[in-house]
């Protein structure tokens, strides 16, 4: 009798036993087919890393500080102020106005230009600046030229070029080299056009000594130093 309760236990015991084998293999079936967690992949592109890796590299406080579209403006209010002029006067220029409030004296670069509103012929006004202590405007360069179309830019005034035989020359002596004449001029009409004036537009034109009547208005005397307007 003992002998079979004996056997008894040992078939009990091993039922148990195999039956915690095939729940175990359950278990672990389940366990690989459940998804996991890949650690490494999710630590490289953390989202939070790459948030902190963005930021630095783009801020956006550094950006609007980098490409703030106020600097864009900076250089324009310097180049250009309300009166219209190009750059920053410099320290020796210095112009007057008529009582009709156009310009009539400017002063730049050692000299000073003056225009006279009178109706004379070329030779009267190259005599006037004479006495003055100058001579007619002569315009060398294109930055002289400049500085006289700009601020004289609606006078129709005698300047100092004149032309003897077929040569034509500056009152100066100066080398003729620049020009700016009008289209189709020199025309020289009626073959008796020697003097040069400036139309409204402040292009050259070629006109006779006496063609004074609605065509010139008056003439630009140049000294060259520093005169003041005050000894006019």
């Amino acid at each position: 009798m003992k002998k079979i309760l004996i056997l008894f236990m040992l078939v009990i015991t091993l039922s148990i036993i195999t039956a915690c084998g095939k729940d175990e293999g359950i278990k672990e079936i389940n366990i690989v087919d459940a998804p996991v967690k890949n650690t490494d992949v999710d630590d490289i592109y953390d989202d939070s890393d790459f948030d902190d890796l963005y930021q630095d590299d783009y801020d956006q406080d550094d950006y609007d500080q980098e490409y703030d579209g106020s600097d864009d403006y900076d250089i324009g209010d310097e180049d250009y102020d309300d009166s219209g002029y190009v750059g920053s006067e410099p320290d020796d220029f210095d112009l007057d106005y008529d009582e009709n409030g156009r310009i009539n004296w400017l002063q730049y670069n050692g000299h000073t230009y003056r225009y006279f509103d009178e109706d004379i012929t070329w030779t009267e006004a190259r005599e006037r600046c004479i006495d003055e202590g100058g001579h007619l405007v002569t315009l060398t360069d294109e930055d002289e030229a400049d500085l006289i179309y700009e601020y004289f830019y609606d006078r129709k005034a005698w300047i100092g070029a004149y032309k003897f035989g077929d040569v034509w020359y500056w009152v100066t002596h100066e080398d003729w080299g620049y020009t700016d004449w009008d289209y189709g001029e020199p025309s020289n009409s009626k073959g008796a056009e020697w003097c040069v004036h400036l139309w409204t537009d402040m292009r050259w034109n070629d006109l006779s000594d006496e063609d004074v009547k609605n065509i010139v208005e008056g003439f630009i005397c140049e000294y060259d130093e520093y005169v003041d307007h005050g000894d006019y």
